[in-house]
C-alpha cells in the first residue's frame, strides 16, 4: 500500500503530462463489472482493458459503484465509476490512468468567479497601483 501510495504521489508531481488518452480508449469493449466496491471495479476495469490505474487507497475505500455492464470505451466506463465519486482520471500515458479527487485537478477560483472581490478576503491586500 505505501508503494502505491508513493507511486501515486511522485506521478501526480510530474508537470506536463496533461495529454489526452490513446486512440485504444476509443475502442469500444464489452464490459461486465458487478455492483463493488470501487477499489475492486477500478481493478477490474483495469483487466479488461489492459491498462494501469493508479488510485490512493484511502481515496477509495469506502466508496461503492453500481456496476457497469455493456459495450464502453476506457474513458465512458472511467466516467460511469466515478461518477457521484467526487473522484476525476487523467491519462499519464498511453496505458496508464491517474484516479485522484477532484479539487486536486481544479485550480482555485478566482476572486471574479466567487463574487467576493472587494469583501475584505486575501485579494485586497494586495493591489496593484
Amino acid at each position: 500500500m505505501r508503494i502505491a501510495i508513493a507511486a501515486a504521489l511522485i506521478s501526480l508531481s510530474i508537470v506536463g503530462l496533461s495529454a489526452a488518452g490513446p486512440a485504444v480508449a476509443l475502442i469500444r469493449k464489452p464490459i461486465d463489472i458487478p455492483a463493488e466496491s470501487l477499489d475492486a471495479a477500478l481493478r477490474s476495469l483495469a483487466s479488461v482493458e489492459d491498462i494501469h490505474v493508479m488510485f490512493v487507497s484511502e481515496d477509495v475505500a469506502k466508496l461503492r459503484t453500481g456496476g457497469l455492464s455493456g459495450s464502453f470505451t476506457t474513458d465512458e466506463a472511467l466516467s460511469r465509476l466515478l461518477l457521484g465519486t467526487g473522484l476525476t482520471y487523467r491519462y499519464l500515458d498511453t496505458n496508464t490512468v491517474s484516479i485522484t479527487p477532484v479539487a486536486q485537478n481544479s485550480p482555485p477560483p478566482s476572486a471574479n468567479e466567487t463574487g467576493k472581490e472587494g469583501a475584505g478576503g486575501p485579494s485586497d491586500r494586495f493591489r496593484e497601483r
